[in-house]
């Protein structure tokens, strides 16, 4: 350091005690005045006393002074030089260094450094006599005089430079006062500080050819333990200079850092949130460089079977010591030494790391952590597979992230962390390597009520994944259908259709019990949210059945609506579930299976009409599906028995104009043979009876008189075929109990109608009562005093209600018949009443009980083929 850096200086007020001789003492020195006599025999008094003059260049002429006697001495009187240096030392330390005079000192300090230079040539005084050089200079750094930590800074930089790697040894001291230099009060330390780091990352750097296999400069843990508790500063300053330090460090091949990489991780984690730019920049390209190392590192080991390497092949075998293509770089041979085979890689220690900077709101910070999780996930493989639950606690959320580069990150993340699940045979596993799948499975389902949509997907695909690794532990999971079931009223449709796959999935891996049991799940969910069936019914049903058989749905749908004590739900949900099998292009075998009715599609109409009884319509289309003509005019003939709803009206206004679409061509086509389907013609005036004077009306009645108008086709000669096929449809049919399949329609409409009038009588009695109370009783009338409509207004209202209806949608048919007969609307309007053929109505207004009659009989049995 020149002259011009130093300081100018002021005298000292203090008095400076001498010897006898003259030459400067300290103050209750430990050499005394033996000491400073034996110095001067060698060095002149003048020189001695300059030492301690208050000017900074007189000084340091004669620190010259004294280096220039040292190294005469040396060399005129070898033998006897060794024993005068350590007077030499002992005065300087003692009398000079120690003093409480500051001038003393700066001299003492600036004229050690002039020794060590002087005995730099020889190595064996360097040994012997450095270490007490350094103890006191060192100490002087604990000083609160800004200008002694000036010059031991000076002398410092001036004791490395002359004995260079000898300094290293003492280098986790030196590390550690160059850490609290650099954010000294004072700019003149922190410069000369700053002057000396240089000259020390010089003399590392010297040393990178030196030292390769075997470093033993200086000791590493005590190293670490002070780089463990300057890291976790919060200084800039500090920071920028141990991330420098690092680099460093780092560059040296005998250095082994990586090893120990878990002391310092966390806090270069935080660095990257530091505000200072350039810092966040330097650690980034550090964080970065030591990835590369880990990388590097795995590949080697890998190749050599040591390491990492010896760990993988103990765990999966020798398959495992193969490296995967693009791991690190270098071509090594077993028995050589290569860069960091000796490196000791604990992932799990590194992992439980970076698992806090998962979720910070820093942009930087989060997205290297997600970089190093999906380096850890691809390198470690298996060894990763028993933290999956954490890591997906921090990666579902950052799927939904604000910024796009954290959602691809957390993107690659999850990817590849599925892809190794999936590739994974789990059975085979090691105990250390085991996936906790419950654990799993609890953290995505918490995860399933996130408000983001594409954490609510990722939560989904992973349920798909584990019930495929693992079914029977995935299902045990009382919570499960509980999430899945909330994903069928997301209001986004992609999420809805996901789970509706994933309720697929799960039915088609159950067996019959469990898979009924999940149909009557979905089934309550409907009728526990209305809305749901309305908005979304048409497409859970149709994406079931896209999934899975649309027979097994529908009969398993049947099997549990058929014994549905709400009737107003069961008629509401067969007139949904009849629509959609009447329009939607996922039900095409199903009808064809209906219409050409042969043994297998018997049992299905068998099976579907014991629960479509709860909808006369659906009944009478379910018919016409399966060309059941004659039993269908049956059908119509009993509705002379029941009260003629406007609900009812619409629905029968709905079919008409559905009888023609395409679905229904088949029939119409029939129309033209009224000798081989008489019964469709009567089934079609029937419901032109039942119909008031409305646009479905007239279009039925076009219809019919284009028929009638080609009577004259009828009398063309018949086909030699057509008694064989007539005989051969009722050999078919003849199997089929008609009758108690009307007897079971009748006694199901009878508990609708029974219903209805229970719900009348109620609502009567509770007008009533807020009649006498003095209370306004609610728009709605009961029956008794409802006005009966005339056909004029009846058709009207249906009129009204009617509309085309979309092709493949319930939500219409949901709304119309979301009374089911038995709501204050469809009793206030009443409807058209036919007359009644002497008969009554078995019910009455008497208390009604789900599952009996009138009498508090069962049901007729209705046979199933």
């Amino acid at each position: 350091m020149t002259a011009s850096a130093a300081p100018s200086v002021a005298s000292s007020t203090t008095t400076a005690p001498t010897s006898a001789t003259g030459v400067p003492t300290g103050a209750g020195s430990l050499g005394g005045p033996v000491s400073a006599e034996i110095v001067a025999q060698y060095i002149p008094v003048q020189v001695l006393r300059t030492l301690t003059d208050k000017i900074y260049d007189k000084r340091k002429a004669a620190a010259l002074d004294v280096e220039r006697i040292v190294r005469e001495l040396l060399v005129q009187r070898p033998k006897e030089a060794p024993a005068i240096v350590v007077a030499i030392i002992r005065y300087l330390v003692d009398d000079l260094v120690m003093s409480q005079v500051g001038n003393y000192r700066y001299g003492g300090l600036i004229a050690l450094a002039g020794v060590t230079i002087a005995i730099s040539s020889s190595p064996e005084l360097i040994q012997d006599h450095l270490p007490s050089i350094l103890d006191p200079v060192l100490s002087c750094f604990q000083d609160t005089d800004w200008r002694a930590r000036y010059y031991a800074t000076e002398s410092l930089y001036n004791v490395t430079k002359g004995v260079r790697s000898h300094i290293l040894h003492r280098f986790p001291q030196l590390f550690d006062i160059l850490c609290k230099l650099s954010t000294d009060s004072d700019s003149s330390v922190k410069n000369a500080a700053e002057l000396l780091n240089r000259l020390l990352k010089e003399i590392i750097t010297e040393k990178k050819t030196t030292y390769v296999t075997n470093f033993d400069l200086f000791s590493l843990d005590e190293f670490m333990d002070l780089l463990e508790e300057r890291i976790k500063t919060l200084n800039p300053l500090t920071r920028s200079f141990l991330v420098e330090w690092l680099n460093v460090l780092h560059s040296m091949p005998g250095i082994e850092l990586l090893s120990m990489i878990h002391r310092y991780l966390e806090g270069l984690f935080k660095f990257l949130g530091d505000d200072n730019e350039d810092l966040r920049q330097k650690t980034a390209a550090l964080l970065s460089e030591l990835l590369r190392e880990v990388s590097e590192a795995v590949d080697i080991q890998r190749r050599l079977g040591v390491g990492f390497g010896a760990l993988e092949r103990s765990l999966y075998g020798e398959a495992a010591g193969v490296p995967a293509p693009g791991l690190g770089t270098y071509e090594a041979e077993a028995g050589h030494w290569a860069p960091a085979q000796a490196a000791h890689l604990d992932f799990a220690r590194m992992f439980a790391i970076l698992v806090p900077f998962l979720g910070v709101p820093e942009l930087d910070v989060r997205q290297t952590a997600l970089h190093w999780l999906n380096e850890f996930i691809i390198l470690a493989r298996q060894l990763m597979l028993p933290f999956t639950a954490v890591i997906l606690n921090s990666v579902l959320p950052a799927l939904a992230a604000p910024h796009r580069e954290i959602q691809t990150a957390a993107e690659t993340t999850n990817s590849l962390l599925m892809q190794l699940v999936n590739e994974t045979n789990l059975a085979a596993l090691a105990e250390r390597t085991q996936l906790d799948i419950p654990a799993v499975l609890r953290t995505v389902l918490a995860h399933c009520r996130s408000d983001a949509v594409d954490t609510r997907m990722g939560c989904l695909d992973w349920l798909f994944k584990l019930h495929n690794k693992a079914p029977h532990v995935v299902v045990a999971d009382a919570a499960l259908l509980e999430s899945v079931f909330r994903c069928l009223s997301d209001p986004v449709e992609d999420v809805v259709k996901r789970g509706l796959q994933l309720v697929a999935q799960i039915a088609a891996t159950s067996d019959a019990d469990r898979f009924d049991a999940l149909m009557a799940d979905i089934l309550r969910l409907f009728a526990k949210d209305r809305r749901l069936l309305e908005t979304r019914g048409a497409l859970i049903v149709r994406q079931l059945c896209l999934a899975l058989s649309p027979e097994d749905v529908y009969r398993s749908f049947s099997q549990v609506l058929e014994k549905e004590a709400d009737l107003d739900f069961a008629s509401t949900m067969i007139t949904n579930l009849n629509l959609i099998m009447i329009t939607s292009a996922e039900m095409v075998d199903m009808r064809k299976r209906l219409r050409l009715f042969e043994k297998d599609g018997q049992v299905l109409f068998v099976d579907l009409y014991r629960s479509w009884s709860h909808s006369p319509v659906a009944a009478f289309s379910l018919c016409l599906l399966a060309q059941a003509y004659e039993h269908a005019f049956n059908l119509l003939q009993t509705f002379e028995d029941f009260e003629i709803t406007v609900t009812l009206l619409v629905q029968i206004d709905k079919l008409v104009q559905l009888l023609e679409s395409p679905v229904f061509s088949y029939l119409r086509l029939q129309l033209l043979d009224p000798e081989r389907h008489p019964y469709l013609l009567k089934c079609l005036y029937a419901l032109l009876m039942l119909l008031p004077q409305s646009s479905a009306f007239a279009t039925l009645r076009n219809r019919l008189s284009c028929v009638s108008s080609l009577g004259h086709l009828n009398a063309a000669p018949r086909s030699s075929d057509f008694f064989s096929t007539k005989d051969k449809f009722k050999k078919l049919t003849s199997e089929i109990r008609w009758v108690d399949l009307l007897t079971h329609f009748k006694y199901v409409q009878g508990r609708h109608e029974r219903a209805r009038k229970a719900y009348l009588s109620a609502s009567s009695m509770r007008n009533q009562k807020r009649s006498r109370r003095g209370m306004p009783t609610p728009g709605s009338v009961t029956a008794s005093s409802a006005p009966t409509l005339p056909v004029s207004a009846a058709a009207m209202a249906a009129a009204t209600s009617s509309a085309s209806l979309p092709a493949g949608g319930a939500t219409g048919a949901a709304s119309d018949s979301s009374g089911g007969g038995a709501g204050p609307g469809a009793a206030g309007a009443q409807g058209v009443r036919r007359k009644r053929s002497g008969r009554r109505s078995t019910g009455g207004n008497e208390p009604w009980e789900a599952g009996t009659d009138a009498a508090g009989s069962p049901p007729p049995p209705v046979p199933k083929k």
